[in-house]
């Protein structure tokens, strides 16, 4: 942040306000980007509530997906210690029923982003499997802001999408998260520096999200990114609702919908069953 002050004089135009307007962009990575270096600030919070409402709105206008990616790291840095906090009590509902998992599935891909899309077996669809982006930050969001009860029930409407390309997405999600699900006090930031052999989880601004932020006073403050009441909670929901066997059977789906001498379809196999055993591993999945 410069001494001098920057105004996007285009955004007060709601006209403007569009996913094409490089100013909105600029404007919601200074927030998200800001907040953890300079704690909160009522402007900020406010444009960051105005632009949330305004998304599903911006659906068609451009790169969405990005502009969501730093409305979740936004959140994430105005609203570190989870559901505390909140500006009225149904806040966070609010927020996963407009914008979690659902909203990317329903309205960004199909909308067109950058990432893979979760229902397109096309040709070469393998080559668009990326389990970062949009579809990371929401599933994070949904991780980190959900209720203890409603976990359970979030997680069962995402492995119940039958499709193999989504499941593929969900597998490798669930790999390269191991570490911020499995660790005490594994933060975002963190996976920049420690890719693994699978696709990552990273989203836009999450290298910002490192643990410590500022209070309304500037006083720094450390945060986990997930509890660890909530990494044992999310333990316990793969341990319930996916085995050995059921991950295998989505492996043998995706190899069937696989395009046929595609090398990108080899690779994503290895990288799936790699994928299996390491979740098999980290989080103690069961045989039947």
């Amino acid at each position: 942040m410069s001494e001098t002050r920057t105004f996007y004089s285009s955004l007060l135009d709601p006209k403007c306000i569009v996913a094409s307007n490089p100013e909105l962009q600029i404007a919601l990575e200074e927030i998200a980007s800001g907040q953890t270096s300079f704690g909160p600030f009522e402007e900020w919070t406010a444009w960051l509530h105005a632009v949330l409402a305004r998304l599903p709105g911006l659906v068609g206008t451009g790169r969405v997906d990005l502009i969501y990616e730093n409305c979740v790291t936004a959140i994430v840095g105005r609203y570190p210690s989870g559901r505390v906090d909140a500006p009225y009590a149904e806040f966070f509902d609010d927020v996963l029923t407009t914008l979690g998992v659902d909203f990317v599935r329903e309205a960004l891909w199909p909308a067109g982003s950058s990432a893979a899309r979760a229902f397109d077996v096309s040709a070469e669809w393998e080559s668009r499997v990326e389990p970062g982006g949009e579809f990371s930050a929401a599933m994070y969001l949904t991780a980190k802001y959900s209720t203890d009860d409603g976990l359970p029930i979030w997680w069962q409407s995402v492995i119940a999408v039958d499709t193999p390309s989504w499941r593929a997405h969900v597998l490798l999600w669930m790999a390269a998260a191991s570490e911020l699900v499995t660790r005490p006090g594994a933060q975002p930031a963190q996976l920049s520096h420690t890719r693994t052999l699978f696709r990552d989880s990273l989203w836009q601004g999450s290298m910002w999200l490192k643990g410590t932020y500022p209070d309304v006073n500037g006083t720094p403050r450390s945060h986990p990114f997930l509890s660890e009441m909530r990494q044992k909670t999310f333990v316990e929901v793969f341990r319930a609702s996916l085995d050995t066997e059921t991950l295998l059977h989505w492996l043998t789906e995706i190899e069937a919908a696989a395009t046929p001498g595609s090398d990108e379809a080899l690779i994503l196999q290895s990288e799936l069953y790699d994928a299996l055993e390491h979740c098999i591993a980290a989080y103690g999945l069961r045989r039947r």
